[in-house]
């Protein structure tokens, strides 16, 4: 996937909630991800909050580990990303869930 030309970022290890996690405990889900997709790849830091969910720790934990940018999926951030958006909210960005598609439900 990567050799054609698509970005693979990470979504956490374990896909818990970060509203229900400490700060510790996200910056190790995170932490993990990124390692885990290192040994396979040379990504772009990119990572999409598990649920879309997150907290002013997530952000500053992306922030610490040099994550490029983030996406959620919640509808309060729903819509096409601008270039603006990619200046001034890269922790924030929107993505649209494959379960909205009519083909992209998990059967």
């Amino acid at each position: 996937m990567q050799a054609n030309k698509m970005i693979i970022g990470a979504h956490s290890f374990n896909h818990l909630n970060f509203l229900k996690l400490n700060k510790e405990e996200q910056f190790e889900e995170v932490n993990k991800s990124f390692k885990t997709l290192d040994r396979f790849l040379n990504p772009l830091k990119t990572f999409c909050y598990p649920y879309g969910e997150f907290n002013i720790d997530s952000k500053e934990i992306l922030e610490k580990l040099s994550c490029n940018f983030a996406f959620v999926s919640l509808d309060y951030y729903k819509k096409d990303i601008t270039l603006e958006d990619l200046k001034n909210n890269p922790y924030t960005l929107s993505r649209y869930d494959c379960n909205e598609f009519q083909f992209g439900q998990a059967n």
